[in-house]
């Protein structure tokens, strides 16, 4: 479909980011596959995927993912009195899923991955 953001081929919330940044205009329904795509990559199975995804620019990967993570955040909260209940629903759930893998009590999150980073 177009102007839809497909996240069935993303591996790591680096690549979903990107993607979804690249993207540029995104609607209620690629807003909302985002945040349920990346909820789901943060998922404890695909956990060790994604915080192997260090390379030599990490420092600068760090800073661009924050970009791109701030950006389409920005984007979700300035839109979301747009969505529809199916996106709106969405979106929060997979807002909700983020925050319950982020706010783990007791474990620590890598510099640099998207656990920390979120």
């Amino acid at each position: 479909r177009k102007g839809f953001l497909d996240m069935r081929h993303c591996q790591t919330v680096e690549a979903a980011a990107k993607k979804a940044f690249n993207m540029g205009d995104l609607n209620p329904g690629s807003l909302s596959s985002f945040w349920t795509g990346v909820s789901r990559l943060m998922a404890p199975r695909y956990q060790s995927n994604t915080l192997t995804q260090q390379n030599h620019d990490g420092k600068d990967q760090q800073k661009q993912l924050v970009k791109q993570l701030n950006s389409i955040f920005t984007k979700t909260m300035k839109e979301i009195t747009k969505f529809g209940p199916k996106h709106l629903s969405q979106t929060a759930h997979g807002l909700a899923k983020i925050v319950k893998i982020v706010d783990n009590r007791g474990q620590r999150h890598l510099p640099g991955t998207p656990q920390q980073i979120l």
